[in-house]
């Protein structure tokens, strides 16, 4: 079962308005250390979300800073979601969600781990806009559901 969070405004009012009138995909920035997870990940959203997406994958906080600063200097735009894992070997996931919402509060967060626990969640939730904590392993449908309720939220934002 996964930890919902309600629903926040997100928006892209702070981006160029070309970004937000482009016909560029939506970008799903999912990152984790662990390569085989990642595209196994990337893989499943890919197949039951479709081509209407387009998906990147990071393996380090690092890696998913040089990613979203690429996008903002092609494109013009955030990624739509990022979806990041708990433990990482450079910075830990709870670190690289509150320094990104940080600096980019609009981004919907989410999450994704089997080692985080209540108090590590709950301390995530107080210092950023976390759209959903789910859990490893993946399960499927009710994850799925989640990421497209999200990306609802901030398409209509």
């Amino acid at each position: 079962m996964h930890d919902q969070m309600p629903n926040h405004n997100y928006t892209f009012s702070s981006l160029p308005t070309q970004a937000m009138t482009s016909s560029i995909k939506p970008l799903l920035l999912f990152i984790d250390d662990d390569p085989i997870a990642l595209d196994l990940i990337v893989k499943e959203f890919r197949s039951r979300l479709g081509d209407g997406l387009q998906y990147e994958k990071a393996q380090s906080a690092a890696e998913a800073h040089e990613l979203i600063a690429e996008e903002i200097r092609d494109n013009g735009r955030l990624p739509a979601m990022v979806i990041c894992d708990y433990m990482m070997p450079e910075k830990m996931g709870d670190q690289f969600l509150i320094e990104l919402h940080e600096q980019y509060p609009q981004i919907p967060l989410v999450l994704h781990s089997g080692l985080a626990d209540a108090s590590t969640v709950n301390y995530i939730k107080q210092n950023c806009k976390l759209l959903a904590s789910l859990p490893k392993p993946w399960d499927g449908v009710s994850q799925l559901d989640t990421i497209q309720d999200g990306l609802r939220v901030t398409r209509t934002a």
